[in-house]
């Protein structure tokens, strides 16, 4: 029986493969994002049972001997780690932080691949850096933070004499600069919102570099010379406190007062008539649930906000599960209500009448998730979803049978092919060395 590989992998390693580890197979088919060889191995690509798709070919010369070590997660290291005796590539899968040092280099590797970011000093020579992802530099000789840093006298009080905070958001995610990023940022940043002695802050000579500002509109003028680095930043209007998205509540209001700049997504339910009677003004930046009976008095309070979703009925979550929603579910729901489901797998009941559905449900928003359903029920619903980055499944009908057709006479069917049997071993993985 014939035997078949399939590789799906980063880093492929093919700087010590021999034409008998390939023969071994009698088809391989590789997929990655570097694929590693010596001037040698290379020769092997031209094999015909052996495929390699790759978006980087990498020869590393006549050198047999070099080795490759591997990072997965987060890693720290400064350019005082030990060479290794034998050439080395080094691979990260995830991140990489650079702490500053005398030395400026490290070309004790031959090669640093990394599929995810980098953290490193700026004068740091990064030549030998191949990276599938994003890289960010910090001055040199910076004190490395990476929580939001909330700027007070007290801090300013503390801080040594030429200071240099370098506060950075460690990406989550492998990807280049875009919305996720950006989150990342504005999350872990600097935040000036109180009262400052910004003579203090020039006499000491304290500087700051960030990707995301967030700073009240005293502050703005007199803070900005102080920091480099920021992509963007959040100006919160004069007599206004940060909250940073969730729910408007009574405790809301105990820790932000009442006029409130919301940076990221609000929800007003029902329940809280009160709260938003004691709220002199809202500002939002995203997007904005609220219950339709509150709705005129949002709108009369928040002249700045993102989508908005008025919601009828009973706001019910749904998050990170499967679910069966049936006719007993929805009778007992006397307003009806909107539903919001976020990484979950839902399915209607198939006996659920499609008039129950229409009046019980006036809203379904899919955030990441699966909703399956019949055809009819589809038609009836349509107009009530919000699909963001969702999947509706339309359930197949069962066609009735009839019992007094007549039988259809026997077609002959045409032999069917011979099917070839294989072995196939299938290969997932950040690194992979054959």
């Amino acid at each position: 029986m014939e035997k078949h590989l399939r590789v799906n992998t980063s880093i492929f390693d093919m700087i010590s493969t021999t034409a008998e580890s390939i023969d071994a197979y009698d088809e391989i088919k590789v997929n990655c994002s570097i694929c590693l060889t010596t001037s040698k191995s290379r020769q092997l690509l031209a094999r015909g049972t052996f495929g390699v798709n790759t978006e980087q070919l990498i020869d590393v010369g006549d050198d047999e001997n070099v080795k490759v070590t591997t990072f997965n997660g987060l890693k720290v290291l400064n350019s005082q780690v030990t060479a290794p005796k034998d050439p080395t590539i080094v691979i990260a899968n995830g991140g990489l932080i650079i702490e500053d040092s005398d030395k400026k280099t490290l070309d004790q590797f031959k090669y640093i691949f990394v599929n995810g970011f980098v953290f490193h000093p700026k004068s740091l020579d990064t030549s030998n850096f191949m990276v599938n992802g994003v890289m960010l530099s910090y001055p040199d000789r910076a004190i490395l933070m990476f929580q939001a840093l909330e700027l007070t006298d007290v801090l300013l009080k503390a801080a040594p004499q030429g200071s240099i905070y370098s506060v950075q958001g460690i990406p989550s995610k492998k990807n280049k600069l875009g919305n996720g990023l950006i989150g990342t940022f504005k999350e872990i940043g600097i935040i000036a919102t109180e009262p400052l002695d910004f003579e203090l802050l020039k006499s000491k000579n304290i500087r700051f570099n960030t990707s995301w500002v967030t700073v009240s509109e005293d502050n703005a003028e007199q803070l900005l010379p102080f920091v480099e680095g920021y992509v963007g930043m959040t100006i919160i209007p004069s007599n206004f406190k940060i909250m940073r998205g969730g729910k408007l509540d009574r405790l809301s209001v105990r820790r932000f007062g009442t006029r409130i700049y919301v940076d990221g997504d609000l929800q007003i339910d029902a329940d809280a008539a009160d709260t938003l009677a004691a709220v002199e003004q809202l500002q939002v930046t995203g997007r904005v649930t609220v219950a339709d009976s509150l709705a005129d008095d949002f709108f009369a309070k928040c002249q700045q906000y993102g989508d908005v979703t008025v919601y009828q009925g009973e706001w019910i979550e749904h998050t990170g599960s499967e679910m069966l929603l049936n006719s007993e579910m929805l009778e007992g729901l006397a307003g009806g209500a909107t539903l919001y489901l976020e990484e979950a797998d839902v399915e209607l009941a198939a006996d659920t009448p499609v008039q129950l559905l229409a009046d019980k449900l006036h809203g379904i928003i899919l955030k990441n998730s699966s909703l399956t359903l019949g055809l009819n029920q589809q038609k009836v619903l349509l107009k009530k979803i919000e699909n963001y980055d969702s999947d509706l499944i339309i359930r197949e009908q069962v066609q009735p049978v009839d019992l007094e057709q007549e039988p259809q006479p026997e077609t002959r069917s045409e032999p069917e092919p011979e099917t070839k049997t294989y072995v196939e071993t299938r290969i997932n993985t950040s690194y992979y060395k054959l």
